[in-house]
C-alpha cells in the first residue's frame, strides 16, 4: 500500500505528478489536469486499488449462480 501511493504521488500530484506535468507542458495551461489531494482523488485511487479485489470475488460468486435464474 505504502509504494502504491507513493507511486499515485508520483504520477498525480497536482504540481510534480508526471502526468500532470506533461499535461501542463503539452497545453500550455497553468492548471494541474488532476489533483489527487482532492476528496474526489482519494476516491479514484481506492476504486483502482480495491476494484481487483471486488471484481474477483463477485465475479467467482455469479459463475457459480445458477444460470436458470
Amino acid at each position: 500500500p505504502f509504494i502504491g501511493a507513493m507511486a499515485w504521488g508520483l504520477l498525480l500530484a497536482p504540481r510534480a505528478g508526471y502526468i500532470n506535468k506533461m499535461f501542463m507542458a503539452l497545453t500550455g495551461g497553468r492548471t494541474p489536469l488532476f489533483n489527487i489531494n482532492t476528496l474526489a482523488g482519494i476516491v479514484f485511487v481506492e476504486l483502482c486499488y480495491y476494484f481487483p479485489f471486488v471484481f474477483i470475488q463477485v465475479s467467482g460468486a455469479l459463475e457459480r449462480m445458477d444460470p436458470t435464474l
